[in-house]
């Protein structure tokens, strides 16, 4: 797993360059990734790149929208947003 802390790196969503980065340290391209945040202009920052990206509203949403990406399994990599925090798991 690694973790990626926007405020080590200098960067904050929705800026491009902290989504670069952390698809570039994944090794992992923007259609390999899968996105959530709760903030709808980081989804939409993520989803510019060619990110999957689920807005996130509350966890049982959360489930379903997950169960409804049709490339759930095709992922390699998967970035979530907590806060600041981005995280492969």
């Amino acid at each position: 797993m690694q973790l990626f802390f926007s405020n080590r790196l200098h960067l904050v969503k929705p800026d491009l360059n902290i989504y670069n980065f952390c698809l570039q340290q994944l090794k992992v391209l923007p259609p390999e990734a899968l996105f959530v945040d709760d903030k709808e202009e980081n989804v939409e920052a993520a989803q510019k790149l060619g990110m999957k990206a689920i807005l996130f509203s509350d966890y049982d949403s959360l489930v379903e929208d997950l169960k409804a990406q049709t490339a759930w399994s095709e992922c390699g990599k998967i970035a979530f947003t907590q806060k600041s925090d981005l995280l492969s798991v």
